[in-house]
């Protein structure tokens, strides 16, 4: 009996035989795929933090493409003995999976999570940055990091006046278009790529053709899920911020009202107020105090409070707006609700 549950999948995707194998490799991540196509191949893997940074109100994403010599046979020599930093075709590589996955994370999920693809064999024929995309959404799917559903990404080309799925290097050259499209089975996140004049209908046929080889991988991500797969972790529970938006609003309506006074000094003491509004609202606040991740109130959904502070702040010092930076819990949410009572 074999100490790993190794599952693979594996379907022809035009010309090409694609591989998405789990359960044997980078065990100890979150979630981990193998991504083939003929002999170009990529490790996918995912690591979600357990716990939440004190006062963190964004979702802390890293996406790395990684690409080493030794995946084409190469070892460096020469003056150069080491692989320096990332190349811009490592980086442009990144952000191709980061775009399609970002904005499918929930706003309750705070938990610092990192993703890396890294290139461990190439054919020299392939690009793998698109098996990295694949690997990305499957790793996801595969973890306890909560996910809406898998995306699939192509890349298609056209010769001779038919389309190519995953067109090798020496098609790319031949090829009137080449467009990455990403997406679920239902809807398009994503399109990039170049074309040589094309019309408008071979450029909406190009995205037809693409969405129906996506969803293939994303069905064959979903049939790997449902046998490897680990359940999922709970979301943050998210705050009702409505009433301390009404309150934040009315009071910026004041305030404002208030600052149109001719006298300097009135106006001064009328933005010293908010100043102690905002101070008593940072007040007896510990970072590492909390038990457990914290209820996330993103600052991009407090717009009011955001531009009532740009508003108000303005006359003071920046040591002094360094000081009142607003951190988001529960208690600034019952705080600010007594004071602007």
């Amino acid at each position: 009996m074999s100490m790993f549950n190794k599952v693979t999948k594996t379907f022809q995707w035009g010309q090409h035989t694609v591989t998405l194998e789990t359960g044997e490799i980078a065990r100890q991540s979150s979630g981990a795929v193998i991504v083939s196509i003929e002999d170009t191949m990529i490790l996918a893997t995912v690591v979600g933090a357990k716990n939440a940074k004190p006062g963190q109100d964004f979702f802390p994403l890293t996406v790395d493409y990684i690409e080493k010599t030794y995946a084409a046979g190469r070892i460096p020599g020469g003056y150069f003995k080491r692989e320096g930093r990332p190349t811009e075709k490592e980086v442009l590589s990144s952000r191709l999976s980061d775009r399609p996955i970002r904005p499918l994370f929930s706003k309750q999920f705070p938990y610092e999570t990192q993703i890396m693809a890294t290139v461990m064999s190439s054919d020299q024929e392939h690009d793998a940055d698109v098996l990295a995309l694949i690997g990305a959404s499957t790793a996801i799917n595969l973890s306890d990091i909560p996910f809406p559903e898998p995306i699939g990404g192509v890349r298609v080309g056209r010769v001779d006046g038919e389309f190519v799925i995953m067109p090798t290097f020496e098609q790319l050259d031949q090829s009137d278009m080449d467009i990455i499209v990403a997406g679920t089975a239902e809807n398009i996140i994503m399109v990039e790529g170049g074309t040589r004049e094309i019309s408008e209908a071979d450029l909406i046929s190009a995205l037809d053709f693409a969405m129906e080889h996506i969803r293939k991988i994303v069905a064959l991500q979903r049939d790997l899920v449902g046998r490897a797969g680990k359940p999922k972790r709970p979301l943050v529970a998210a705050i009702d911020t409505t009433e301390l938006k009404r309150a934040l609003d009315q009071t910026a309506r004041q305030y404002s009202f208030n600052l149109r006074g001719e006298n300097k000094r009135t106006r001064l003491i009328v933005v010293a107020g908010f100043v102690e509004v905002v101070k008593r609202l940072d007040a007896d606040v510990v970072p590492g105090e909390r038990q457990g991740p914290i209820p996330v109130v993103p600052h991009r959904e407090m717009k009011h409070a955001v531009e009532m502070r740009q508003t108000f702040l303005t006359p003071l010092n920046k040591s002094c707006q360094q000081d009142l930076s607003v951190r988001c819990c529960p208690e600034h949410v019952a705080l600010v609700l007594e004071l602007l009572a």
